[in-house]
């Protein structure tokens, strides 16, 4: 089944996104974390997409992968410390950093060990 992308109307088979297991994973992570915040998810990812090529499902899927934990426990880890992070925070976190890149403070592509953060 053919499917369109609602942003830059690039055409894809979602037979072959499932096929795929970085596709599917990262897909079925995106549906485990499920509301309002999964919007938000795509956006961040989206700032580690290299300027001329695509984020590769396996890029994406790793992303999350390291991502996943620490939204479902509610905590972030940071110079050796835990923080309370509670849904809404990730969800403001991920609009703070799409923004810092909308205004040119951030630059991108974002590197594995990234961490977007105001001070």
């Amino acid at each position: 089944m053919k499917v369109r992308c609602p942003c830059c109307g690039a055409e894809n088979s979602l037979d072959a996104l499932i096929a795929n297991e970085d596709a599917r994973n990262a897909l079925w992570a995106l549906a485990k974390i499920g509301g309002g915040m999964t919007k938000g998810l795509v956006m961040y990812l989206g700032l580690f997409r290299p300027e001329k090529s695509v984020l590769s499902q396996a890029r994406m899927a790793k992303l999350m992968a390291e991502l996943l934990p620490d939204i479902q426990a509610q905590r972030i880890q940071r110079g050796g410390k835990v923080f309370d992070a509670p849904v809404a925070a990730w969800a403001w976190a991920f609009g703070e950093c799409v923004a810092a890149r909308d205004s040119g403070s951030l630059k991108t592509p974002l590197s594995a060990t990234a961490i977007c953060m105001k001070s």
